[in-house]
């Protein structure tokens, strides 16, 4: 039982991989428009993501007659490889005559779901009655394997598949490891041998004994419940996994341990299944597998240690997992703890041993099992997952229970809560301040977090709005507030919710009958419906405006506030004193209303954008940095923006103070800031190198917009910004274009190189960097971006649009006292107390929080979503 395996194989010897994707993927999807479809039942819907990733390996498809008939009889594949069960795809005789072997099928879901495609190679019939004789060593119709097996359909389709989606209701994503997964998580922690343990049951104390004293022999445990299709009155899935991580959370070494989810469905079918329970988790990377009493056993239809005698029945090469026997297990009072029979040698009347039945109806009476069985902390957690029903209240899959309106409490539903600190910064939170931060640090060292990449310009809009679709802005068709409107040189359009026409987060969650609340979100104005409730944001011209969703919620803000603030007025100012009061003012009134609409509405998904972080920056970050060129030594305000960070940190405290425990919280920022040592003219510098002429000199500083430009002798002009927008004048596109269409990549490539060349008054280079659109959002962009995106010293400097100054360079801000620009990396923070993953992720991306968001839910991810679900969720 000691036997170490340097790398374990999988069985058979490849890790199947039979998901599509990519154009393979999209191929797919238009041929199965046309194919004939079968509809597949909740175990073969398990079966057919198992054999996709690997789970099943060897198995690239549903049995032929010849592989089933050689596991029905002898336990092992035509090729003579060990295999127990028999995986098959069963339909009645109606729906196989309408199929055609040597043609494909599409593989769908009751609710048309698509799932994937079967290569139909062979249909055949096969005996029921023999297969539940051989397989389930009995033919009793009450046993729950057998009962299934008779009333599936009497032919057998058999040929290889190809996963196109994965289930479209997806629990427990964050647990989801797929087998090279796995095994990737395995070698970065270093592990040589890994314990597998299956249960379909919340850990008790036996149990935690078992698997410890594996613990002792191997260098990590893989706990990989089972949470596919199960009898009705086993305890639910969610429950299970909720007693898994409370129980792993105060009474595992952390860094020995991984949790994960084992998506198959139960067969009950005994010693051949403790046979298929070993050899799945040895292509999940497992070296050893935990084989207890009564392994994967129901009733009485099996004997106490069968399960374990089945291994003799194999040479230990043909399985290539080594099986870890144990004795039943009990808590003996004498003895004060978990022993086994081997250990123990005192009385049965000195033991303490409950069946799973009792069990259960000590939680359906609402009594909480002893410590002596298991874990107070568990034991809370099954008494709740029992109370107000004879029944599990969780054994309905999570969507159901939310549309029909269970017994199930607001605080047993997934719930994300998003805390938007706009334009909070990375070097502040996670580095200078973290520990006089302590609710942030507290996320922090409970859950993952790290820098997170921003957009492409790293500004609000359309930062925030590309987090919540998951697309860039070139696939929003908007690059920043005012944009373009045609090829004219005067039309803008306003980036507000009607130029949003993609699903948001919340759109996808508003379909899934899940409950939203936003407030302050950036581009929700005007607000559109929602299932649930809507405070809009910061551009909103005035609160006389109709600035909520639904209409009626405006008068209750109002009052919860004494007055809301939108934002604050003029905050490129040199009144620091009502600036900071106003900014104070304005973060105050907002808490109000989130505390308010948290703790007097219904929700599942709750987001609430402060937008105070950004302005205190703007107003105040050169009388805290000594980097800044302004900065003066011993000035009032040098602690402003650190204490208003604290101020925020204490009120996010009293905040997750109100929401249930189990919510997943993520604090997020769209982009950071840093310091800003000046403003680059980008049209004085235009004119100076002689892309852009003027009809006349303007009088004083001027806006570009007011100046009367001589197009037929520009080729290019600019915006101002936190970041420089520059567009070319070409021939055929503007009115008076005159560059030819032939030239315009070489002005383009010309223009770059000489932005990039750019220096500061003493003549050094300030590292000037410029994208094209087609570089920054590829080529399926839409709107009218500009030509060129540049940040100017790569952010530490702004684009000034006005001209009038005499000078490319300035240090003062036309639009008024600013000293901060907008950094290319925001904050992210999640703290998930379903999952035990901590410390630093890199590699964050702004476009990853709203897949991760729809993953916490287990719902499907848009296939044209650009990022990924960051780890610690899904």
């Amino acid at each position: 039982m000691t036997e170490q395996i340097e790398s374990i194989a999988p069985h058979g010897g490849t890790l199947i991989d039979r998901v599509l994707r990519g154009d393979e993927r999209e191929a797919a999807i238009d041929r199965a428009r046309d194919l004939p479809s079968v509809t597949l039942t909740p175990v073969a819907i398990s079966d057919l993501e198992l054999i996709a990733v690997g789970a099943f390996s060897p198995l690239t498809g549903f049995l032929g007659s010849a592989d089933y008939h050689s596991v029905v009889e002898d336990m092992r594949l035509s090729n003579g490889l060990v295999w127990s069960i028999p995986i098959t795809l069963p339909v009645s005789k109606e729906v196989a005559e309408g199929l055609r072997e040597g043609k494909e099928v599409a593989l769908v879901e009751a609710n048309g779901h698509l799932m994937g495609i079967l290569e139909l190679r062979e249909k055949y019939t096969y005996d029921k009655v023999r297969e539940a004789q051989m397989v389930y060593r009995t033919t009793d119709a009450k046993h729950p394997g057998v009962k299934r097996l008779y009333e599936q359909g009497e032919v057998l389709l058999a040929g290889d598949i190809w996963l196109i989606n994965r289930p479209s209701n997806v629990e427990f994503p964050e647990l989801r490891h797929d087998p090279a997964q796995s095994r990737r998580m395995f070698a970065s922690r270093g592990w040589r041998s890994i314990v597998g343990f299956q249960t379909r049951n919340p850990v008790h104390r036996a149990h935690e004994y078992i698997q410890k004293t594996a613990l002792e022999i191997v260098d990590g445990l893989f706990l990989h419940p089972l949470v596919g299709e199960t009898k009705p009155d086993d305890i639910p899935a969610e429950v299970r996994i909720r007693s898994y991580q409370s129980l792993l959370r105060d009474y595992y070494p952390p860094d020995r341990v991984i949790l994960g989810v084992y998506p198959a469905a139960m067969r009950y079918a005994g010693p051949r299944e403790a046979i298929f329970h070993a050899l799945a988790r040895k292509n999940y990377g497992c070296t050893h597998f935990i084989v207890g009493r009564d392994h994967a056993g129901v009733g009485n239809y099996y004997g106490t240690y069968d399960a374990q005698r089945i291994f003799d029945e194999f040479k230990p090469e043909e399985l290539g997992i080594v099986p870890m026997f144990f004795e039943n297990t009990f808590y003996c009072r004498k003895c004060g703890g978990v022993v086994s029979s081997k250990t123990c040698p005192h009385q049965p009347s000195d033991h303490i041993v409950f069946s799973g039945t009792q069990v259960r109806e000590m939680l359906m009476r609402g009594e909480a099992p002893p410590p002596e069985f298991t874990r107070p902390e568990v034991a809370r957690i099954l008494v709740e997952g029992f109370r107000g029903s004879g029944s599990p209240p969780t054994a309905k899959k999570p969507a159901e229970l939310h549309r029909q309106g269970s017994t199930m409490t607001a605080s047993q539903r997934a719930k994300v809560l998003i805390l938007g600190m706009d334009c909070m910064t990375p070097q502040l939170v996670f580095e200078q301040w973290r520990d006089e931060l302590p609710t942030f640090k507290s996320l922090m060292e409970g859950g993952i977090w790290g820098r997170l990449n921003s957009t492409i310009p790293p500004i609000t809009v359309p930062a925030w709005m590309c987090m919540a679709t998951s697309k860039n802005p070139g696939r929003l068709g908007f690059y920043g507030f005012r944009n373009r409107a045609d090829y004219s040189y005067e039309r803008m359009t306003i980036a507000n919710s009607k130029a949003v026409t993609e699903d948001t987060v919340w759109d996808i969650l508003s379909r899934d009958a899940r409950r939203v609340i936003l407030i302050g979100v950036p581009q929700t104005y005007p607000p559109k419906p929602v299932n649930g409730l809507v405070v809009s944001d910061f551009l909103t011209p005035s609160t006389k405006n109709r600035y909520t969703y639904p209409p009626e919620l405006k008068a209750e803000v109002e009052e919860i506030s004494g007055g809301y603030m939108l934002d604050v007025e003029n905050f490129r100012t040199e009144d620091k004193d009502h600036l900071l009061q106003q900014i104070y003012l304005m973060t105050e009134k907002r808490i109000r209303v989130v505390k308010r609409l948290l703790t007097t509405r219904e929700w599942d998904f709750a987001m609430w954008v402060e937008m105070g972080p950004d302005r205190i920056h703007h107003g105040f970050w050169k009388y805290f940095d000594p980097s800044h060129p302004k900065h003066q030594p011993g000035n009032p305000y040098a602690n402003a923006i650190k204490e208003y960070y604290q101020y925020l940190d204490r009120e996010i405290g009293q905040i997750l103070a109100l929401v249930p425990e189990e919510t997943v919280v993520i604090v997020v920022s769209d982009h950071g800031a840093k310091r800003m040592v000046g403003g680059i003219c980008i049209n004085e510098w235009l004119r100076q190198e002689g892309y852009l002429t003027l009809r006349e000199e303007p009088n004083g500083i001027t806006p570009i917009e007011k100046v009367e430009i001589d197009w037929g002798r520009t080729k290019a002009w600019g915006a101002g910004g936190y970041y420089g927008r520059l567009f070319l004048n070409v021939a055929g596109r503007e009115p008076q274009g005159t560059i030819p269409p032939a030239d315009y990549e070489r002005v383009r490539e010309e223009l770059t190189a000489k932005l990039e060349a750019i220096t500061d008054p003493q003549g050094r280079n300030i590292g000037t960097r410029v994208f094209t659109p087609e570089k920054a959002y590829g080529k399926g962009y839409k709107g009218i971006p500009p030509d060129l995106i540049i940040y100017f010293g790569d952010l530490d400097w702004r684009s000034v649009g006005s001209v009038g100054h005499g000078s490319a360079y300035t240090f003062e801000n036309d639009l008024g006292p600013d000293d901060a620009n907008h950094a290319q990396e925001g904050i992210f923070i999640m703290h998930n107390p379903r999952f035990k993953a901590r410390g630093e992720i890199k590699g964050l991306d702004i476009l990853d929080v709203a897949p991760t968001v729809l993953a916490i839910y287990g719902l499907p991810i848009p296939p044209d979503w650009e990022g990924k679900v960051i780890p610690g969720s899904g």
